[in-house]
């Protein structure tokens, strides 16, 4: 849930925090365009995890107050029908990150989860340089998830916004590839196909240990039948 008119900031958050979560190979994470189904649903949390057969809910409340941010979450074993535990993490947005990383731990230390030093790193490390340029990646995400050619084209403007406040950020030229390679997919314009195939060289240039670089190039290179 989020205070906002828009949902873009709680649903990159949320999609942030799966991502990390699904690191740990422990643990089976559903999806986030599953867990965005069910944001603000008045569907009883024991359907949902029949559902999906789920052992534990992680629900949440997002509030945001200029330069401040407050995260609320309870953490919910349905088959014993116990809160594993209920807490409030407060900082300046630009711990965001470092409060993700403490409500990934503190399901890991509940669920009696050891992280290993893989993870850790992963949970632990930011891409963003600062909150400003954070904050236009998830716009960009927003945008991206809408799903249409416009909106695509619109995430493309967010993360150029993003890309100018932290202009060595190969995540960014990833999200920019995938942009325009579903640009490329809808109207076959081949300035689309080089523009997806430029950014992902982009990526990789810049940080060659960085999977997302990789994953656009072979995205793009599926699309082209390449792959």
């Amino acid at each position: 849930q989020n205070n906002s008119k828009s949902n873009y900031f709680s649903d990159g958050i949320t999609e942030d925090l799966i991502a990390k979560l699904s690191v740990i190979d422990e643990l089976n994470v559903i999806s986030r365009e599953v867990s965005l189904q069910y944001e603000d649903t008045k569907k009883p949390f024991e359907e949902i995890a029949i559902k999906h057969d789920l052992d534990n809910i992680l629900t949440g409340t997002i509030i945001e107050k200029k330069d401040s941010i407050f995260i609320q979450c309870e953490f919910q074993n349905i088959k014993s029908d116990k809160i594993n535990w209920k807490k409030e993490f407060f900082g300046n947005k630009n711990d965001i990150i470092q409060i993700q990383s403490k409500i990934i731990k503190q399901i890991a230390s509940s669920l009696n989860l050891k992280l290993n030093l893989s993870e850790r790193k992963i949970i632990n490390a930011s891409q963003f340089k600062n909150f400003e340029s954070y904050n236009f990646y998830l716009k960009g995400n927003f945008e991206f998830h809408k799903n249409s050619f416009q909106n695509f084209d619109t995430s493309i403007n967010y993360y150029n916004k993003a890309l100018q406040l932290d202009p060595f950020n190969s995540k960014i030229y990833s999200l920019i590839s995938n942009s325009y390679a579903e640009m490329f997919n809808l109207n076959r314009n081949e300035i689309y196909k080089d523009l997806a195939i430029s950014a992902s060289d982009r990526a990789i240039k810049i940080n060659s240990k960085y999977p997302g670089g990789y994953l656009s190039r072979a995205n793009i290179l599926t699309l082209l039948g390449q792959l």
